[in-house]
């Protein structure tokens, strides 16, 4: 049975969360000249729980800001729009996804530090780049919230299934997308780009997530891809070890396939080394 048919034989199984309303309703306020930053901080700000989160994140070390935002209005004005569509994004999946902690098999705040991490990488890979792109820098940074979402979706979608497959990879020392191919048919990558084209979102964003642990053709053909495989690459080396043997294979892909500069590259590289300390975010 291949990829396609397992997927399907397994959907039914698949819970897809649908994109969140306060996102779709940013999404549409974002095509309209008359909402500007002030509005949009009113939309997300009419949820408190949510409101906490964002505020919690927008004054994590991610985003460096010089004084701490106090209000969603605040916080568009100063980040933008669409780096708080992106923020209430991340919020929104974590809060949809917070019961899986009680499972155990997987560290839900590592995947969701992680997933932030990749992002601000793959944005700034974005934002240096050279070769022309469908996707802006924030969509980049969608991309690198969204590349490993599929772990949560199958967690909270098999459950105990799952978390044995999960643990049985740990314990094994194997990647996690190459026994999930053995024992579904298909991977969390392939999930995610699935939810990714459910949401509507660029095409493009759903090759970089199902694409980014490879085939390496996908990845040195679409500089998309690369910037999500390597950005998850140096925030994955950082926190684990091998950071400079990693970022010296890696400058490769990111100047053929990117066309960026070598000191573009290693701001981002020294960008990944500054963020963590001993596998814990700065």
């Amino acid at each position: 049975m291949g990829k396609r048919e397992s997927l399907q034989a397994l959907a039914p199984r698949l819970r897809l969360p649908a994109l969140p309303q306060v996102v779709a309703r940013i999404n549409a306020m974002l095509g309209d000249r008359e909402c500007g930053p002030q509005e949009i901080g009113r939309v997300v700000g009419s949820d408190p729980g949510l409101t906490a989160r964002v505020l919690r994140i927008a004054n994590s070390s991610v985003y460096g800001l010089q004084e701490q935002v106090v209000s969603t209005e605040q916080a568009a004005t100063v980040i933008g729009v669409r780096s708080l569509r992106n923020l209430v994004l991340q919020a929104s999946i974590a809060r949809r996804y917070e019961h899986l902690s009680e499972r155990g098999a997987m560290d839900m705040e590592a995947l969701w530090e992680h997933a932030m991490e990749v992002a601000r990488l793959a944005q700034m890979l974005g934002t240096a780049m050279r070769r022309e792109t469908a996707l802006a820098p924030d969509e980049f940074h969608t991309c690198g919230l969204l590349h490993d979402l599929g772990k949560a979706v199958l967690l909270d979608s098999l459950g105990d299934d799952y978390g044995d497959l999960l643990v049985g990879a740990r314990d094994a020392q194997r990647a996690l997308h190459h026994v999930e191919a053995e024992q579904l048919g298909f991977s969390h990558v392939d999930v995610g780009a699935l939810l990714s084209r459910r949401w509507g979102l660029p095409r493009e964003v759903a090759q970089a997530v199902a694409f980014h642990h490879g085939p390496l053709r996908q990845v040195l053909e679409q500089p998309h891809v690369a910037a999500v495989a390597v950005a998850d690459q140096l925030a994955y080396r950082a926190c684990g070890g091998g950071l400079d043997e990693a970022a010296s294979q890696l400058a490769h892909v990111a100047l053929r396939t990117l066309d960026i500069t070598p000191q573009a590259f290693e701001r981002v590289v020294e960008a990944s080394r500054e963020r963590w300390r001993d596998g814990q975010v700065a």
